[in-house]
């Protein structure tokens, strides 16, 4: 696939009626598997996502948490002048692992297969793989590693008696054709994954470490080199960045270097899946240049990927390669551990102090128009959260173009526009007690709250006092809320409690529950009163699925709320949990409301009229009843999610 020149090896030296010995390194060439990866010019090494894992990198099976089936199918340089007919065949699969509910990684089993005319040569690979996760990494992040045992066989047919000898002459005894047309050997691959940062990987993988010797001849013993990648990949829910590196060997007996920059992004369209492009450029030495894109449509259970890649300035006369690839995922993440995840990141977005998601009116807007402003909307909320206010108000400017008389617009931006101006973007704060306390009352500002806004940049002041800039913010803040409070300054104990809070928050972000809860409860020893305290500990008690303790820990934040919003909240989370706890005691014999399937979607249809009509209780009612009776209704279950974000709204 990135190769520059191993594939036409194989051409020259089998296609033209074996002028030389077969190099060992024109066989078991990366050509590349599936569709998805290669269209991104293969740089999959840090993505790591799926089933084809196997071949790219076997650390990335162990974040797979449903078994996976794919397979693929690619004609390599289609059209060549010599009607050469090349392709290569992917059979996989992968299958997670466990023993007492305790995961032991994921075990994959592949068949991968190279032929030139069907008969003429032919190289298969065969993939024992397994990947799992390190545990108790003690720096942070989560550290992958993993493995595959090949079995390597090639094979090429009959050239009938035009062949050439060493020495040139024609012989129908071709020093190397004429012995065994069948050879075989075992090798192995290596890989490693490391997700850290929340959006970062970094990937690497080394193929034929122990460098088998595929030779025919006996007497001419070729060893197959090692080659080896690294990738960085910059990840969100719906897209991926990435950057490789790739050293490998080539026919020729040296080393080769290939770059790629590749993207990704996914257009989720809600109630029918998810539609997917990509695309990639790859450079590399000597003078190699490769164009990849792809295309790809998937849901829950099923996606189909196709890629096409050319190369620019090494192979002419050739259409490029053609891909197509299916996977399919079977089974579901079990109803405990899919609940248990929702509500933790329902808990994670209250503590990061995400606003509340801002809304318009649809009212006189075409679909096309709708769309674009929800994307939007959707946009200015992640840089509204992510403390980039300047990127948010430009973006809320896009939106008020197409709805430039929507008074929830129209106020959103007065107030950020505020913010931009003396604070375009915060950088650190997830970190910085301060920035952390002047985030929360930005976002509390710009949702309405103006008491706790005032309250949260009174405390970021008090940490810094000597802060002239906050402190013109502070008295500006002031004045445009009508409130005043004097700000004090914060005690040497509170800002090491403002410090613990926020490296208790940094650890639940990382999903590092052992930490933040022994974080949590340090501040809980001195301020046993503490909301954020408490509402840490909540959070990672129910991380580490301790269901009582998480119950115990929400139940004293609901107490120490005043908000009569974060209680009603807060009060939607204890009845979360009481609900898993309650599944967690009667395991699967607990019975389920039946529902046929007319009645199911006459539900369905009931709670879509009800969210038009805004009726977002009863949308709300009607799309849990189908759960109820159906857990694995992804239909229900987003319409769920979104009627719950518009609840929160209110």
């Amino acid at each position: 696939m990135k190769t520059m020149s191993g594939r036409r090896g194989v051409i020259l030296a089998l296609g033209l009626a074996a002028l030389a010995p077969v190099s060992a390194l024109a066989a078991f060439d990366d050509l590349g598997a599936g569709a998805r990866a290669p269209g991104m010019g293969g740089a999959f090494v840090a993505v790591a996502d799926d089933v084809y894992d196997i071949y790219y990198n076997p650390a990335g099976l162990a974040v797979l948490t449903r078994p996976s089936l794919g397979a693929s199918y690619s004609l390599l340089d289609v059209g060549l002048t010599d009607g050469s007919n090349l392709g290569t065949s992917f059979l996989g699969y992968a299958q997670p692992l466990a023993w007492k509910k305790a995961s032991e990684g994921t075990l994959g089993l592949a068949w991968n297969s190279f032929s030139l005319n069907n008969s003429l040569y032919r190289d298969d690979s065969f993939y024992l793989s397994h990947g799992r996760q390190l545990p108790y990494y003690p720096f942070g992040g989560d550290l992958y590693l993993g493995g595959s045992l090949k079995y390597l066989r090639s094979s090429f047919g009959s050239f009938g008696g035009n062949l050439l000898d060493n020495s040139g002459q024609y012989t129908s005894q071709n020093s190397i054709l004429n012995g065994s047309n069948v050879q075989s050997a075992f090798s192995g691959d290596l890989g490693v994954l490391y997700n850290f940062a929340r959006h970062y990987s970094f990937g690497a993988e080394a193929t034929n470490v122990n460098q088998p010797n595929v030779a025919y001849d006996p007497n001419n013993p070729e060893t197959l080199p090692m080659s080896w990648k690294l990738g960085m990949d910059y990840r969100s829910l719906i897209s991926n960045v990435i950057v490789e590196y790739d050293n490998e060997a080539s026919p020729y007996f040296t080393r080769e270097s290939i770059g790629t920059l590749a993207a990704e992004r996914w257009f989720p369209i809600r109630f029918f899946g998810d539609f997917g492009i990509r695309g990639a450029l790859s450079l590399g030495t000597p003078s190699f240049t490769q164009f990849a894109a792809g295309i790809s449509y998937r849901t829950t259970r099923f996606e189909a990927d196709y890629a096409f890649d050319m190369p620019i300035n090494s192979v002419s006369g050739t259409a490029g390669d053609q891909r197509i690839a299916l996977t399919f995922r079977f089974g579901k993440p079990s109803e405990e551990e899919e609940s248990v995840e929702m509500v933790l990141e329902a808990m994670e977005r209250l503590r990061e102090g995400k606003s509340a998601i801002l809304t318009a009116s649809s009212q006189g807007l075409s679909t096309e128009d709708q769309a674009k402003l929800n994307d939007l909307l959707a946009q200015a909320r992640q840089a509204e959260a992510s403390a980039e206010y300047k990127k948010a108000v430009d973006t809320l400017s896009q939106a008020m173009a197409i709805a430039p008389s929507d008074p929830n617009l129209l106020r959103e931006f007065g107030r950020l526009h505020f913010v931009a101006q003396l604070y375009p973007v915060l950088p650190d704060y997830k970190t910085d007690p301060e920035q952390v306390e002047l985030h929360q009352g930005v976002l509390a500002y710009v949702s309405g709250d103006d008491r706790t806004a005032i309250e949260d940049v009174s405390r970021a002041l008090a940490i810094r006092p000597n802060d002239q800039g906050l402190r013109v913010f502070f008295e500006e803040l002031q004045r445009l809320t009508g409130i005043t409070e004097a700000a004090k300054a914060a005690p040497a104990e509170s800002q090491d409690v403002a410090a613990t809070l926020t490296r208790a928050d940094a650890a639940i972000r990382n999903r590092q529950y052992r930490l933040a809860l022994d974080l949590a409860n340090r501040v809980l020893a001195s301020q046993p009163n503490n909301l954020e305290a408490w509402e840490d500990a909540g959070i990672a008690y129910l991380g580490l699925r301790r269901f009582d303790d998480s119950l115990r820990a929400w139940n004293k934040a609901y107490d120490l709320e005043k908000s009569p919003s974060m209680r009603a909240v807060i009060n939607n989370y204890i009845d979360s949990i009481r609900r898993l706890n309650s599944a967690v005691w009667q395991g699967n014999s607990a019975p389920k409301p039946s529902l046929s399937k007319d009645e199911i979607d006459s539900l369905f249809d009931q709670g879509i009229d009800a969210y038009t009509r805004r009726d977002f209780k009863q949308a709300a009612g009607d799309f849990r009843k189908i759960l109820d009776a159906d857990p694995t209704n992804q239909e229900a279950r987003k319409a769920l999610e979104r009627v719950l974000e518009e609840l929160k709204a209110q």
